[in-house]
Order: structure tokens, then sequence, then C-alpha cells
């Protein structure tokens, strides 16, 4: 059965990996981020959206399911951070998903985003030892997992937070 699912941002890191995998599952996909990007490059209809400054979007009568990928990450020593800092990623990572029914919020994955986090080979090994898995989140996995919360199988899971991230939140290896 085909299913129509609307994607906020997404044109990279984890949203363009779901997009791809809910796409290659047969889903019509339609996205709203502030660039077309690689989304169209797939076929996937984009509307111009901005997270910190949304506005009405142009919708079917009928969605499937939605998933939220916009994210900021200001990284200042908490004495530089400005309030204009603090309240654009408050508006970006908090209430442009208060509709959340369910999150997945992720440790430190491999995304355009984290990019500066994980910039040299002694970067990527700290922050993968820091994971009682030893490695550091990929885009694919966490897509799996967002494309399992809109499908079927995951109609009896409502309001939860889900923690992918390789045991970091529940499992101390010191």
């Amino acid at each position: 059965m085909t299913r129509t699912y609307l994607l906020i941002g997404g044109n990279s890191g984890i949203g363009l990996a779901t997009a791809r995998l809910l796409q290659s599952r047969g889903n019509s996909i339609l996205a709203a981020s502030r660039t077309a990007g690689p989304l169209t490059q797939s076929g996937i209809p984009v509307q111009p959206f901005d997270a910190a400054s949304p506005a009405p979007l142009d919708l079917p009568p009928v969605l499937d399911g939605l998933a939220y990928f916009p994210g900021s990450i200001t990284l200042k020593p908490f004495h530089r951070l400005t309030r204009e800092d603090f309240f654009h990623d408050l508006q970006v990572n908090l209430m442009g998903a208060v509709f959340a029914i369910q999150s997945a919020l992720p440790s430190l994955t491999d995304t355009p985003l984290a990019a500066t986090l994980l910039n040299s080979d002694g970067k990527r090994e700290a922050s993968a030892k820091r994971h009682p898995l030893q490695q550091i989140g990929n885009p694919d996995d966490l897509a799996a997992l967002v494309a399992f919360l809109l499908s079927d199988a995951a109609r009896f899971i409502t309001g939860q937070i889900l923690r992918p991230d390789g045991g970091l939140s529940s499992i101390r290896t010191f």
C-alpha cells in the first residue's frame, strides 16, 4: 500500500536517508525545506520552508505521516551564547517539532550538522569511544527507525521518546 509522507527538512543526513528509504519502499514523499537540494534530484517535490520562521504549506487532503528533521547546533562556549542564538535553536529544535507524537533523539550522528565535531580521525575516535557500542550514529540506521515509526508496525507506539544513541544514555562502560 502506497503511503504519503511529509518530511520537514531532509536535504542531508538522517532526513535524506529517510526520504530515500521511504521512496525505495514505494511511498509518495513530499518535502518542505529551506533548499530543494538532493530531494528534488530524487524526484521529491519540495516546498520552501524555514523552521526558524515557519509559513503555511500546500498539503494534500491526506497525509499518512510526518517527520521533522530540521536541527541546529550552536557550538560556542556557554558564556558567548547570545539570546538570539538560544532562541533560534529553541525555535528550530523544539518549537518546530511540538506536534511530535513520538520522537527519536539520536546521539552524535555522522551528518553535515555534526561535521565540525567529526572533522578529524582523533575527534571521530574520541566520539566513538564515548558510546558503549564504540561507534557514532549512521544516518541510515536512524532512517530505518524513522521508517519504522511511520509504518503500521508501530501503530501501538505513541508518546515515546526513543534514544538511538549506541547505549550512551543507559549503559556505563567505566
